[in-house]
C-alpha cells in the first residue's frame, strides 16, 4: 500500500463560548456527480475506483485530518491519479450550497486491484464551521485520470 500526503477532513469548530463538532461518517462513499457539473468523461474508458473514508482525528480547533483508501477495482492499471476534493456547506433544504473548502491530492499509479492510502486535512473559519454545524455538508472527491474522471460524495454530518 502507497501512503499519499493530500489535504481536506472534518472540523471542530471554537464559537463563543461554546465547541462546535462535526465530521465525516466513516465509510464508503456513494458514487455520484457534484451539483456543480464536474468534468466528468464517462464513457467505456471510465476509470474504476473505490474511495472509502477510513477514519479522522483532530489536528487543532478548526482542523481534521482525514484518512482515506482508494482502490482500483478495475481490470487495467490506471496511471496519475489525482484527487480534487470540495467541501460544500448544506443549504437550509439540505442540498449543497456554498463551497467553503478544496483542495488536491495526488495518489499516482494504481495497478489493478491495489489500493493507496491517502491523507488529507481541512482548515476553514468559524462562520464555514457554524454553516456545516447547522445543516450538514457534503464532500465531493473526484478522481482525475488520463482514462476519465469519477465523483464520490461523502455527507458531512452536523451536530
Amino acid at each position: 500500500m502507497a501512503v499519499v500526503a493530500g489535504v481536506a477532513a472534518a472540523v471542530v469548530v471554537a464559537g463563543v463560548g461554546a465547541a462546535f463538532v462535526f465530521g465525516f461518517a466513516p465509510g464508503g462513499a456513494e458514487n455520484t456527480a457534484p451539483s456543480t457539473e464536474s468534468e466528468s468523461t464517462g464513457g467505456a474508458d471510465t476509470v474504476a475506483l473505490n474511495f472509502t473514508i477510513d477514519d479522522r482525528s483532530e489536528c487543532g480547533r478548526t482542523c481534521r485530518v482525514v484518512n482515506a483508501t482508494v482502490t482500483n477495482v478495475g481490470n487495467e492499471t490506471v496511471r496519475n491519479v489525482r484527487f480534487a476534493h470540495e467541501l460544500f456547506s448544506n443549504g437550509e433544504s439540505g442540498e449543497p450550497n456554498e463551497q467553503v473548502w478544496a483542495g488536491t491530492a495526488t495518489v499516482g499509479t494504481l495497478s489493478a486491484g491495489s489500493s493507496a492510502e491517502m491523507q488529507f486535512e481541512v482548515r476553514f473559519g468559524a462562520m464555514e464551521g457554524l454553516a456545516i454545524q447547522s445543516n450538514g455538508g457534503v464532500l465531493f472527491s473526484t478522481a482525475v485520470t488520463p482514462a476519465g474522471n469519477e465523483t464520490f460524495e461523502n455527507d458531512v454530518q452536523a451536530g
